[in-house]
């Protein structure tokens, strides 16, 4: 594999650490991985740290599709993760992103890792639901 990862523990997630010469095939096998991980550490929210990639060119627009979609396959809405890259490798229009969120993954590209945090660990509200039934 050209591309290799570490995983450890924070408090409330898990940090991913993946580096190495970027190749879709070992990406895609490293997003398999990640349910097995969560499962051993019963911890569902992964900070994915994608910026020990290197890059010889842009990634292929293809190549995000498939990223998304592997993401939703195997991650689905259980498993949130915030995916934190240099702003140079983000497509503008988050195709990767859009592509697992439009299948219910619970997946968001970051540039800055406060934010990409922030968000991992923000607590969705539980609201009342009110019938139109009267």
């Amino acid at each position: 594999m050209k591309l290799t990862y570490e995983i450890s523990k924070a408090v409330n997630y898990l940090i991913l650490k993946v580096k190495g010469e970027y190749a879709i095939e070992d990406f895609l096998e490293i997003i398999k991985r990640i349910p097995g991980e969560c499962q051993r550490l019963n911890t569902f929210n992964v900070l994915a740290d994608l910026r020990g990639i290197t890059l010889h060119s842009f990634i292929p627009f293809m190549d995000r599709i498939r990223m998304g979609k592997t993401t939703a396959r195997f991650l689905g809405p259980k498993i949130k993760i915030a995916a934190l890259s240099l702003p140079e490798f983000i497509h503008q229009d988050k195709v990767g992103e859009l592509t697992a969120r439009i299948r219910s993954a619970e997946l968001k590209v970051f540039s800055d890792e406060k934010e990409a945090v922030d968000w991992l660990l923000e607590k969705v509200a539980v609201g009342k639901v009110v019938s139109d039934d009267v």
